[in-house]
């Protein structure tokens, strides 16, 4: 399929990814800042026709200003990162990943202090809204497994699903709304296991950690 042969993944330049990172040590919350932050940009560049790019710029730790586009626009869109994402935000290199397609890109990573984490997609146009998510499983967190073609985010009672490059969507609801803090969220939910066909996950539901999961197919 065309939208399959046009989905790139390609490893930041900038980075050593966190699968190869992982071996040396497991990515929870409370070491997504380790061993430092980092001050390089961060930057993805498709190198076919489309010319697209994701940028990052780093300042204090902190990540400053996004900037994205391809060859088919007339200017490149940018926003400081604190307005993409609603907040200022440490980043370490190691827990980003961006995915880059025809007409979109996908970041997503797990902020430093807290490991709290955001899927954002970004429209190679001018008029498309950004989409960003603030309750997000990414695999960067060990216990979180999701599929590499695939994005996931909760709203504290539901486990929504997306597939990176058709946008074909599914859910698996908890059947309650729980208490859970998007900062926090392993708490709550303390694994997920998601492919384009399941839902897998262990939550916290009125103080018993129950095992919830469902055949999915995405639409």
């Amino acid at each position: 399929m065309n939208i399959v042969r046009s989905l790139v993944v390609i490893t930041l330049s900038v980075i050593i990814l966190v699968a190869c990172k992982s071996k040396e040590k497991p990515a929870t919350p409370s070491n997504f800042c380790q061993p430092d932050c980092g001050m390089d940009t961060i930057r993805v560049n498709d190198e076919n026709k489309n010319k697209a790019f994701v940028s990052i710029t780093m300042q204090n730790c902190e990540a400053d200003s996004i900037t994205w586009g391809n060859r088919k626009m007339a200017t490149y869109r940018q926003l400081l990162f604190a307005e993409l994402v609603g907040k200022y935000v440490k980043l370490n290199k190691d827990y980003v990943r961006i995915h880059l397609f025809d007409d979109h890109a996908w970041l997503q990573f797990n902020e430093c202090d807290k490991g709290q984490g955001y899927i954002v997609k970004l429209p190679f146009n001018k008029t498309e809204n950004i989409s960003r998510k603030n309750s997000a499983f990414n695999p960067m967190y060990t216990n979180y497994k999701v599929d590499e073609g695939m994005v996931a985010y909760t709203d504290r009672g539901n486990i929504f699903v997306e597939d990176m490059a058709t946008g074909k969507k599914a859910m698996m609801t908890f059947g309650v709304q729980t208490d859970m803090e998007y900062d926090n969220m392993p708490a709550t939910v303390e694994s997920v296991e998601i492919t384009p066909t399941h839902i897998k996950a262990k939550v916290l539901i009125e103080k018993e950690w129950k095992d919830i999961e469902k055949d999915i197919t995405l639409e």
